[in-house]
Formats: C-alpha cells, structure tokens, sequence
C-alpha cells in the first residue's frame, strides 16, 4: 500500500494558522531545539566526498566501486555503495545503465555538489563524477519492512518487522519534530521524499533521530509536497502489513503512538498533514491502529 502514497493526493497543502501566540510559540521552540539547516553551500564532509569522486573519473576505477560486492542497498532507480574504509559517506549509483547518463562518456570530470540542506539529516549528496552520487551515510536501522530490505528474506523477518515499529514508537518527540522540519525545509528547497519503500526512513536510535533518504528534485510542473502522512505511512509498516497480519494486535498501540507523535510534529512545525479522505495509504495507516 506504500507504492501508492504519492497518488493520494496533496492538492491543496493545508497548513495551521500561526496565528495563534501559543501554537507560533511552539513553532520558534521546535524549530531552535531542532537546529538551523546552517549554510546551504557547504559542508564539513565536501571536501572529502569531492576527492573520492576524483579517483572515481576513471571508468574502470567506477565499475569496480559500483560491483555487486559492494552494495549495501537497491532501489527503484540506484543502487548504494559501501566505500572500503570510508564510514560517513556511500556511492550511489543509477540503475539505467552507465554512469554518464547512458553515453560512453570517458572523460566524466568529479564535481562538487551544492549542498541545499545545511545539516539537516537526509543523505544529501555531496560530490557527483558522471551519474554516479556519493552521498552522506546516515546511521540507522531501516523503517517496516520492505520487499528490497536484505531482511526480508530473513526466516525471522516478522520479529524484525515487529521490533522497528516497536522502536519507531519509541523514538522521542524531539525526532518526529525534528524529522518534519526536514521535510519542510526540502518541499521549500523543491525536493521531494520517496516514502513508496518504508527503508527510505532510518531509525537512528543511538542518536534519537530519523533520516531521510532518496530525495530528489520536484519534478516540473508537479505541485506534490510531502506530508506527515507519507512518515507515518513507513513507520507503521504498510508495505509488510499485508503479509504479517498476525501481528496486527501486538502493533495497534505502538501505531498509534507513531500517528499521534508525527501529526503533533505536523502541527507543531507547519508541515503539511496529509491526511485527507482520499489519501488511501494513509487511511489503511489508520487501520492498522485502529482509528477507523
């Protein structure tokens, strides 16, 4: 039911009126604890993230990075990359076919990318040679369960399942106000968030914060925004419920603590709710908690 979250429809974007002294006043408190996005052009990981580029313009030097060997992840449109002795950052490359855009292009210079995001925690990319991204790794145990995470075909997938939501409930308020700002922050950059595969979210329990990956630039003419409901929608698990419904009754409570957690979030920064009637995800969101 996650594959279909960007078709439920965020016409119209209603945000709450900060009109009201007390809800502006929680707005300047969430926003400060969560931190200012900092400077858009650079970050402390650029240089760094620019030289291993550079030793990538080879295109032999590039295949090997990108070889099965080293994959850590798969989506839709790329796969990611671990790089040998190197913890902070990842490769991702498209899954289109070359590295260039589909043309045999030998001479792919590395260049550094403009980093929109300040420090918000989304994976931002950082350096680019060709098609190829190298990204910041983000820390954290993957959201649900989706049919691409390594775990699904674990024999104890359901347990897995079963302990991320367990864990997303657990997060603080301080992570789901802090994981809405982000999405804020990037529907005004122009970016939007994947939230068809629940891994598109990690739970970063050490640190008490989510991050954001696979985010790209709206596409033109597109007037989706992403919404606390396309978070609540991975974290609930949607993608896996079908599959586990034996699971349903041990997982209403912790449902519904993520729901209540990331609507307030909502509310309290501006972001977009997106918990319209025909939002069909999120109505089955809903169901799973026992809220309908």
């Amino acid at each position: 039911m996650a594959g279909d979250s960007s078709s439920g429809g965020i016409r119209t974007p209603m945000r709450p009126s900060l009109s009201s002294p007390r809800l502006a006043s929680l707005v300047r408190s969430v926003l400060l604890e969560a931190g200012d996005p900092g400077d858009a052009g650079e970050h402390p990981l650029h240089d760094r993230a620019h030289r291993i580029a550079s030793s990538l313009e080879d295109p032999a030097a590039l295949a090997a990075a990108a070889s099965q060997e080293t994959v850590i992840g798969r989506g839709g449109n790329a796969t990611v990359h671990a790089i040998p002795g190197e913890e902070d950052l990842v490769l991702r490359v498209p899954r289109r076919g070359g590295f260039s855009s589909g043309e045999e292009d030998v001479s792919a210079r590395a260049e550094r990318v403009a980093n929109p995001f300040g420090d918000m925690n989304v994976g931002q990319p950082l350096a680019r040679v060709g098609g190829a991204t190298v990204l910041l790794r983000q820390g954290g145990e993957p959201a649900g369960m989706s049919f691409s995470d390594p775990a699904f075909k674990r024999e104890d997938r359901d347990d897995v399942y079963r302990a991320r939501i367990e864990a997303a409930a657990q997060m603080p308020q301080s992570a789901y106000d802090r994981v809405a700002s982000d999405l804020l922050h990037s529907n005004q950059l122009g970016y939007v968030w994947d939230p068809s595969k629940s891994n598109n979210i990690l739970i970063d329990a050490q640190r008490g914060r989510f991050g954001l990956v696979d985010l790209s630039l709206r596409d033109p003419g597109s007037e989706y925004v992403n919404s606390a409901a396309d978070v609540v929608i991975c974290l609930v698990g949607n993608d896996h419920a079908r599959r586990a419904p034996h699971l349903d009754r041990d997982l209403v409570g912790p449902r519904r603590e993520i729901i209540r957690r990331m609507m307030l979030a909502a509310d309290r920064v501006g972001l977009p709710r997106g918990d319209s009637p025909d939002h069909i995800s999120y109505r089955y969101s809903l169901s799973l908690a026992g809220m309908s």
